[in-house]
């Protein structure tokens, strides 16, 4: 298939397949392990608000991180909870400390049912809040795209493996669960950096041997 080749998004496998765009993960200016802005988005605050924490109102809440990895991963990761393992090692290797999962889904699990739902907002490295509360983030539409990587470097218009709908839940199959590289396969669905809409998860569906597909990672 075509560099771009993909699939519809209503599923993995279905008809209507359409060229993608072109693939490509920008590289934005590294900032401090979080974030470097404001150090948390302190924005209206009379401190710099911690690691775990973003500015609202001029007053520094907690806060779960979420970064898109800056390093790309074969679709034969292993399912979503090798992914959640993936999405550890990112965030360890920057510094960032935390607990983090992959939003993926695969036949056994997905955000819906393994997410810690917080009542509390989700932001950027750089404090950029993307979501208010676990209501918001499954709602699917987004505050903010997530668009930054565990350095807060820019990472638009990057696929993202997900398999996974708006609402956290599982939206179909491909890659044999995410166990395979092989083109042949079922293709399995991905969402796209820089959108806020349904897309950002659930885009459309991209063939197996892809090498430059990215890893949503969120912190519980």
């Amino acid at each position: 298939p075509g560099a771009g080749g993909v699939v519809a998004a209503g599923g993995a496998s279905g008809a209507g397949g359409s060229l993608g765009p072109g693939r490509a993960s920008g590289a934005g200016g590294i900032a401090g392990a979080d974030g470097g802005v404001g150090t948390g988005g302190a924005m209206g605050c009379s401190t710099a608000c911690g690691a775990r924490t973003v500015c609202l109102s001029g007053s520094c809440v907690s806060a779960r991180r979420v970064f898109v990895s800056s390093g790309a991963v074969m679709a034969n990761f292993g399912g979503a909870l090798a992914a959640d393992g993936k999405c550890q090692t990112f965030a360890n290797l920057a510094g960032l400390g935390g607990a983090w999962r992959a939003w993926v889904s695969d036949a056994t699990t997905s955000p819906a049912t393994r997410y810690l739902m917080s009542g509390i907002p989700y932001r950027l490295l750089d404090g950029t809040i993307i979501a208010s509360d676990w209501s918001v983030l499954v709602s699917g539409i987004l505050t903010a795209s997530i668009n930054k990587d565990e350095f807060a470097a820019l990472r638009n218009a990057t696929e993202v493996w997900t398999a996974t709908k708006p609402d956290g839940t599982l939206s179909a199959e491909g890659c044999s669960s995410f166990t395979s590289v092989d083109a042949s396969e079922v293709p399995a669905i991905v969402g796209r950096t820089g959108n806020t809409d349904a897309t950002w998860t659930n885009a459309y569906g991209q063939f197996c041997d892809r090498t430059n597909v990215h890893l949503y990672c969120v912190e519980q």
